[in-house]
């Protein structure tokens, strides 16, 4: 018996971590989409931690390449009062910035350029383009600014410094459908089931 609940805890293992999906939105290419699934990941994580936690589940932190892409993104997943991750990073070579999916979106600071017209958001100071800035020589990995700050709603900006809060919740994109998670309910249909199996067994 001992042996058996040991086997129905592994098996159920998968289900009870943390690694349970959020609320995921598709952008179905009928909808004029890509066909990828979005999902915000609330833990508060370093942009490192949080693309690892996004390879975990399948998935890669969120790259917007389109503005139609940046305002589904936004629209459903952003609207927050912090700073989110999004996959885009140029720590490897300052002022170089790449999407974790390996494409090089732009090349420079505020003064930069867009590299073969990539899409990019970077924050502004009115009409004026104020982002990518790098205050500090630490700004390595790109987030959206929170909803209402300054008037950016969704706007990028370059962050990461050491002595700024780095911990930060995250956009995870799929490019398929991510492995469903049972929902409680199943959990324990599961559960009861596998445990009467025992004594189904000794009736017989």
């Amino acid at each position: 018996m001992k042996i058996k609940i040991l086997v129905l805890i592994l098996l159920l293992l998968p289900f009870l971590t943390p690694n349970a999906h959020a609320v995921v939105f598709e952008w179905s290419i009928a909808d004029g989409g890509n066909g990828h699934f979005y999902e915000r990941n609330d833990t508060n994580l370093s942009w490192h931690d949080a693309e690892t936690y996004a390879e975990g589940l399948g998935g890669y932190l969120g790259t917007i390449t389109s503005q139609a892409e940046q305002n589904f993104v936004w629209s459903n997943l952003g609207l927050n009062e912090e700073f989110i991750w999004l996959g885009g990073t140029d720590e490897v070579l300052e002022g170089t910035w790449k999407w974790v999916t390996g494409e090089t979106f732009w090349i420079g600071g505020i003064d930069g350029y867009s590299v073969g017209g990539a899409y990019n958001n970077w924050g502004k100071n009115g009409l004026i383009q104020s982002e990518p800035d790098n205050i500090g020589q630490g700004q390595d990995y790109l987030v959206f600014f929170p909803g209402g700050l300054g008037g950016h709603n969704g706007e990028w900006d370059d962050y990461g410094l050491p002595d700024y809060n780095h911990l930060k919740p995250s956009i995870i994109e799929y490019n398929s459908s991510p492995t469903a998670i049972p929902e409680p309910s199943t959990i324990l249909l599961m559960l009861s089931g596998l445990l009467g199996l025992p004594f189904v067994r000794r009736k017989k």
